[in-house]
């Protein structure tokens, strides 16, 4: 499984002809991230600077918590 953030439609498809699987998730909303995460073995996760760095902080974790719930055993955050 690969996710791939800001993914148009054009984009997905063509990742889909190359035999990846394309998933959807909102770090807005940590509901959508273990769903997300669920199959994978690594997650790799960089953010760009927010204006609110405690936001990009709170993402980090959600992110964490969502990969410790779905299984994934290796997480880098940078």
């Amino acid at each position: 499984m690969d996710a791939i953030g800001g993914c148009s439609q054009a984009h997905k498809q063509e990742l889909e002809k190359e035999g990846l699987e394309v998933v959807t998730m909102d770090f807005a909303r940590p509901e959508t991230m273990t769903k997300a995460f669920e199959g994978a073995y690594g997650l790799f996760m960089y953010t760009t600077p927010f204006e609110c760095p405690e936001e990009e902080v709170q993402y980090g974790v959600d992110a964490a918590r969502a990969a410790f719930e779905a299984g994934v055993r290796h997480v880098v955050f940078r």
